[in-house]
């Protein structure tokens, strides 16, 4: 239901799992307790890094939730419509790109609009950036488990590597 709230088929108040152990959503109810445990457990590498932002796509936001980062820009980035993602990141608040996570569909080939679209910000991704984890999410619209590739900006992944 977090990650994907409008395509939950039974209503919130028939969820059974209450959430405990993640900052800002204890006492709601899930139907998958489990995935989410091992979702938040998996991010908490995520939520110790230093940048406070991270970029998702429309997707994985329930990830920029649980990574309890700012998601970037003010939008819903969808991976299928890079018109809409280019004004978005055209309108987005300048950001320092060290200080920005990007969380990207392993198997995503990012289009080449959204990349210039980014430069222009002075966010050369993915050239200035390391992968540093993966992490497996469920992705609702498609109904299968995808990686999502971590990255940070290389001078910050040094310091996760030494």
């Amino acid at each position: 239901m977090l990650l994907s709230p409008y395509r939950e088929v039974h209503s919130i108040s028939s969820q059974k799992y209450e959430i405990e152990n993640v900052k800002g959503f204890r006492g709601l109810k899930l139907d998958s307790a489990l995935y989410i445990y091992q979702l938040n457990n998996q991010l908490a590498d995520v939520r110790a890094l230093q940048p406070r932002q991270i970029l998702v796509f429309s997707q994985q936001f329930g990830v920029a939730l649980f990574s309890e980062k700012i998601p970037y820009g003010f939008g819903w980035f969808n991976e299928y419509d890079p018109v809409l993602c280019v004004e978005l990141i055209e309108s987005a608040p300048d950001t320092n790109p060290a200080d920005l996570i990007f969380a990207i569909p392993a198997d995503m080939v990012i289009h080449v609009s959204i990349l210039k679209a980014l430069e222009k910000r002075g966010i050369n991704f993915p050239q200035q950036y390391d992968l540093v984890k993966q992490i497996d999410f469920e992705d609702c619209q498609n109904l299968r488990t995808r990686g999502l590739n971590i990255y940070v900006y290389k001078s910050l992944s040094l310091h996760l590597k030494g």
